[in-house]
Formats: C-alpha cells, sequence, structure tokens
C-alpha cells in the first residue's frame, strides 16, 4: 500500500483543515510593490477602510448565524501592512465586540495577514503580532530565487525587494515556524521554476503552494518549457528523495484525472462560501471581486453591510459547479481533475459579465502539468519500488465514480485469443498470444492517451514490475493469485454458463453465456451470486438464438428470487439512460496481431475490419465519435430498456452500421423487460 509518510503534493488545507468562515477586510488598496503578475490593476492611494466602516461590518457578521464554528478574520490591500494601525483598532473591536455578545467564535478565531514582507520588522507590525499572540497567522510572499523574485516583485521605481524581503523572511521563520509562502509563475518567470522552488526549500519553506496565472498572458512554448521545468524538478525530487519531507503543488497526487459525476458537482475554489468586504461596505463573493480587480466591469456585490446579503446572487454563487462551467471539451478531458479555475477572472474575462463562462488561458499549460505529474510519479514507482499515491488515488477515484468519468479512455489488450469471451462475440479454443513488444507499444500509447490498460487473460508473466504498480484492470478465466491480491489492480472474474469454473469472491463478474448452456443457467446464477455483488451477462452467439431459445432464457430468469435478480445487469435500471458499449468512443482493443479495433468483438468476428496498425495509433484522433454513438439512433431513444448493452459489434454484424440496433439483438436485451 502508499506509504503515508510521502507528503509530496500536500498542501496544507488552512485553519481548522478549511472548515472555518473567512471574513476579509480590504484595509487598502495601496500597494508598496508593483509585482508584474498581479490581478490587482487598479492600485490606488485613496481608497481607504475607515475605523466607522470596519466595526459596521463587524457588527453585521457577529450578528449573522455563524455558518462555522470558527472565524478567520482576513486583513488585506493592496499591501494591509501599510494600515497596521487600523487592523489593530479593527480586531480590538472585534475581539472586544466577540466577548460581549458572548459568541460562540470568541473561543475560536484567527487573524490573518498575507503581506509583501517589507514593513514586517517594524515596530508596529511586530507590536501587533506579540499582541495577538496564539489567534495571528501570518504569510509572506517570497518567489524563490532573487532573480526570480526581483524580475516580479518590483518596487515603484522598478528595483526589486528580494534582499528586504529575505530579511523579513528569517524573522517571520522564528515566529511562525511551520508557514509557508504562495508562489506564482506567469509566462515571463518560467525559467525560474525549478531553481525557485529548490530554493525555498533550501531556506525551509518545506510545503509550497504554487502555481500559474489564470490571465490571458501565455505565449506558444510556454507550455513547452513549464513542462521542461516541472520534470528537472521531478528529477531532483527523486534524486533527493524529497516525496517524505517536502511538497509542491505542482505534483499532487490528484492531478490528472477525469472529472467524475461526484467531482463535478462541487465547487473550483470557495468563491460565495467567503466574503469580502471593501471600503464602501459592500459585500463580496471573494477578493478576486474588489473593484481594482476588476475595473473594467460592473460590480458584482453579494450585498451590503448596510442592507444586508442579495440573496439572488449568494445563490448563484452556491449553486456555481464544476459542471455548470464545464463545455464538452473539459468534461470529457481525461486530465481535467486539478484543473483550477477562478470565479473572478472567469467573470474578468466574460464577454456577458458572467461566472459561468470558463476562461481556458491556462489549458495548455495544465495538461504540461499533468503530464509531468504522471512523469513523476512514475519515477516515483521505479525507484521507490511502490504503489505511488498518484496510482492510489486514481484507483480510488475510478471506483468511486463507478468506473465510468465522462474522460475515462481504456485500451484493452487481447492478452491470450482461448480466454472466455468477456462480450458479446465468440473467442478462440486455439489461437495466439500478445507478443511482448505490441504489449509495450500499447501501454507506452495508454500512457501517453492517458488511458487505462484493461487486459484480457492473464499478463502478469509479460508486465514488468512498475507496470504492475500501476492502475489497471484484468478480466480473465485464470484465477491468477498475483493478479487478484494486487492492490492497484482491478480483477474481473469471467465464468462461462457451465459448473465447471471456481467462483472467486469479486465486486462483479462476467457469465458469458452460450445457448448450449441455457438450461442449467438458474442454477449458474445461484452459484456465482454467493460470491459477487454483480453480475454482468454476455451473449456469445445472440446472432444464431431464435424464439425457443429466448423462451428458454426468460424461463430461467423467472426462476430467481429477486435478490439473485438485483444483481443482474439485466435488472439493474438506471435512473436514466446509459450506454454502456463505448466501443469507438472512449474504448478501443489492441491485438495480438497489432492491430487496433473498435472491441474485442470485432477482432474475433471481423478482423478485417481493423482501425489501424500499432503503428499508426495517431489515427485514433480521426475516428467520427457520432458513428459510435448509440445516443444517436433514434430507435434506442424511443425505447424503453434503460439497461439495453447497445453492443456496437452485433449492430454493424447485422446492420451494417455501428449505432443502428439489430433486431435479433434487441429481443434479448428485452426478456428482462
Amino acid at each position: 500500500m502508499v506509504d503515508q509518510n510521502i507528503i509530496m503534493g500536500k498542501i496544507d488545507p488552512g485553519y481548522k483543515n478549511g472548515h472555518a468562515k473567512l471574513i476579509t477586510f480590504c484595509v487598502t488598496e495601496e500597494c508598496n510593490l508593483r509585482c508584474k503578475y498581479c490581478y490587482m490593476t487598479g492600485k490606488n492611494s485613496f481608497k481607504r477602510m475607515s475605523l466607522d466602516v470596519a466595526k459596521r461590518a463587524v457588527d453585521f457578521f457577529l450578528n449573522q448565524p455563524p455558518e462555522e464554528e470558527t472565524v478567520v478574520w482576513d486583513f488585506i490591500g493592496g499591501e494591509p501592512s501599510l494600515e497596521v494601525e487600523l487592523i489593530d483598532s479593527i480586531s480590538d473591536y472585534i475581539k472586544q465586540q466577540m466577548f460581549l455578545l458572548d459568541h460562540p467564535w470568541f473561543s475560536d478565531y484567527m487573524f490573518s495577514i498575507g503581506t509583501n514582507g517589507i514593513l514586517y520588522r517594524t515596530e508596529e507590525f511586530q507590536n501587533y503580532i506579540k499582541k495577538n499572540a496564539g489567534h495571528v497567522s501570518v504569510s509572506i510572499t517570497i518567489d524563490g530565487t532573487k532573480e526570480k523574485h526581483d524580475s516580479m516583485r518590483v518596487k515603484l521605481d522598478g528595483s526589486g525587494s528580494y534582499d528586504e524581503v529575505i530579511e523579513s523572511v528569517r524573522l517571520w521563520q522564528t515566529q511562525f515556524p511551520n508557514s509557508t509562502t504562495k508562489v506564482t509563475f506567469s509566462s515571463d518567470d518560467l525559467k525560474y521554476l525549478k531553481d525557485s522552488i529548490v530554493h525555498l526549500w533550501d531556506i525551509g519553506l518545506d510545503i509550497i503552494p504554487a502555481n500559474v496565472v489564470f490571465e490571458d498572458v501565455w505565449k506558444p512554448g510556454d507550455e513547452a518549457l513549464y513542462e521542461e521545468q516541472l520534470r528537472s524538478l521531478a528529477d531532483y525530487i527523486i534524486e533527493h528523495r524529497l516525496h517524505y519531507t517536502k511538497s509542491v503543488r505542482f505534483f499532487d497526487p490528484s492531478v490528472g484525472l477525469p472529472l467524475g459525476k461526484n467531482h463535478k458537482r462541487t465547487g473550483f475554489c470557495g468563491s460565495g462560501k467567503m466574503v469580502a468586504v471593501d471600503q464602501a461596505g459592500n459585500l463580496f463573493p471573494c477578493i478576486r471581486f474588489l473593484d481594482f480587480c476588476i475595473p473594467n466591469k460592473p460590480l458584482l456585490k453579494t450585498g451590503n453591510i448596510n442592507s444586508g446579503y442579495d440573496e439572488t446572487i449568494c445563490q448563484a454563487f452556491h449553486d456555481l459547479t464544476i459542471d455548470l462551467l464545464n463545455d464538452g471539451e473539459c468534461s470529457t478531458c481525461p486530465v481535467a481533475s486539478g484543473c483550477a479555475s477562478c470565479t473572478g477572472c472567469n467573470y474578468s474575462y466574460s464577454n456577458e459579465n458572467s461566472i459561468f463562462q470558463r476562461t481556458k488561458f491556462h489549458c495548455d499549460m495544465h495538461k504540461a502539468q499533468a503530464r509531468a505529474n504522471e512523469y513523476y510519479w512514475n519515477r516515483f514507482t521505479e525507484v521507490e519500488d511502490m504503489i505511488s499515491p498518484h496510482e492510489q488515488k486514481r484507483k480510488e477515484y475510478y471506483e468511486s465514480e463507478g468506473w465510468a468519468p465522462d474522460g475515462a479512455k481504456y485500451l484493452y489488450f487481447i492478452i491470450d485469443e482461448t480466454c472466455t469471451p468477456i462480450c458479446h462475440y465468440r473467442g478462440s479454443e486455439q489461437g495466439e498470444s500478445m507478443p511482448l513488444e505490441v504489449m509495450k507499444k500499447g501501454l507506452r500509447y495508454a500512457e501517453q492517451e492517458h488511458m487505462i490498460p484493461v487486459f484480457i487473460g492473464n499478463p502478469y508473466h509479460l508486465l514488468d514490475r512498475v507496470t504492475k504498480k500501476k492502475l489497471h484492470v484484468v478480466i480473465s478465466d485464470v484465477f491468477d493469485k498475483e493478479v487478484i491480491e494486487n492492490p492497484i489492480s482491478i480483477f474481473v472474474p469471467v465464468y462461462d454458463a457451465r459448473s465447471m469454473n471456481t467462483v472467486i469472491p469479486s465486486q462483479s463478474c462476467i457469465l458469458s453465456i452460450h445457448r448450449e448452456h441455457l438450461n442449467g443457467l438458474a442454477g449458474r446464477l445461484r452459484e456465482i451470486s454467493e460470491s459477487t455483488s454483480r453480475i454482468n451477462l454476455k451473449f456469445t452467439d445472440s446472432i444464431t438464438w431464435n424464439s425457443t431459445d429466448l423462451e428458454l432464457y426468460r424461463a430461467q430468469l423467472n426462476l430467481l428470487n429477486d435478490p439473485i435478480r438485483r444483481k443482474l445487469s439485466v435488472f439493474s435500471k438506471p435512473e436514466q439512460r446509459e450506454y454502456s458499449c463505448r466501443a469507438g468512443l472512449t474504448e478501443f482493443t489492441l491485438a495480438p496481431n497489432g492491430k487496433l479495433y473498435f472491441c474485442p468483438g470485432f477482432y474475433f468476428e471481423a478482423p478485417n475490419n481493423f482501425i489501424c496498425d500499432i503503428e499508426e495509433f495517431k489515427l485514433l484522433q480521426q475516428i467520427n465519435p457520432t458513428l459510435h454513438d448509440h445516443s444517436k439512433s433514434i430507435k434506442c431513444a424511443s425505447c424503453h430498456n434503460t439497461h439495453c448493452e447497445q453492443c456496437t459489434l452485433q449492430n454493424y454484424l447485422l446492420t451494417g452500421f455501428a449505432n443502428i440496433p439489430a433486431e435479433s439483438f434487441c429481443n434479448i436485451e428485452n426478456v428482462s423487460l
């Protein structure tokens, strides 16, 4: 299993693991730096929060029903340290009012300040820290090496700020030893990425939440440089075995997975759950919506401290999920997880002043990160000889999503032609095994295209130790102990309708049915049902079934009790139609002859109808998905059978078209209705 001591990719979720109400006061829009990547483009020296507005804001928040048991009172700018005396007065008032009101937050609160560090060592700032010891958290931004920091975080005269900031950082680390810094990269400073992260680790900042900007700044070739820098950083981490002591968000184990149904129901960030207040007492879903962050858009406020919340706007942010923002491209992207989105940035760039229009400026950058992330965790497995957190996360994710996230893709490998058929085709009693070189080429392609390998037959005599520790599926009638007990694999046993195979415990299995074995089908199903939660029925010779066969099949199903029937795929009725056959859409098959097919059945039943040779994998990108999409079938759309297998092979063999169903196959599928 995964070593729990590995911290690479993990980031501190924040005070109380992120379960605190975050209330942000923008005390000033002025700043003593002009960081080149900053989204606060309208900095000014005249918009400053008054103590009176701040007090009325505190009163407003303390009179709201508390949404969380604890609170973080956050102070930002501009540069908040320019107004440390105001922050001190606000903090005093907050403590006083929480005490007088006997507010539940009085026993559990935190003051938070994010600063550029220029004024950190001043007497005023240090006095504030001492006064609120135990209830104050300070973060200082240092961007990496002096060259990187000074190229981006400049003073008003254009000079760099590193020398002053590093002195503040040294003091800060003694006062807040477990704190970290946030690092941002844009187009002009990507070349410093690896050295900057290493530098921050070297000065004692072990946990680095780093990211690239969301804005429209990226140039052609940036994604290649980004990936190059990340791979170089990955090599450095592996060489020094830093995954146990250091972390950077670039190598989050959950990055680079498809988006599942559960994930899509969540939001990208805390926008709308947090609240920010400006110098006029206006309320915003987060600081990114303040007027000097989006100077060319109408203010999108969630309310005002005088009039209260605008429930309509608040509801819009509450309802904002990944699914609502994603278009078809994002929903089906195989590496969409971890691709962050800033709601404020979306609004800033939208052409209709909407928060529901997602920007894609950093799309190529995210894909580069996903490739580098895969590279790092593959190297980790190779060197450490253990299952990586990335692969463990992938398995957990696919299992929680029922193995069907929209962006999931699978490459089937026919390891042994004699394996009991796993779908609606006849196998081969004597046949070839897959050559090692063919498998290696297929595995390289699967990794490149983020496809899950699915092996038909036992592949373990061919797989190397690294591949065995990467997520894969084995569907076989050979119950190999090493395969079954591999914690990163999914083993699906395959049985035929004769009572010959040993039945093993499994979450699901496949029962391959031939007309010759229909007589004892009910008994076989009872036998198998004792060891599994789901039985997927597959008919290997359905083309030849006649009305007598259908009646016998129906009679056998009628002999079963309800608990067993509920385990059968033909009786599972989803809430909405599901098209289980994804051949030619998200599933493809590599055969022992080195050719690509739409599914294993095409290799056995229509071997001349292959897509391309293994050397021409790129041709898969040219397949027209609409020709294989069963949802396009008018007949299927009007059918009441929501659990139909919708077999592409049978459609092709009997009608000549992949998504036009054959009547004989429909008759078998409809027996259970």
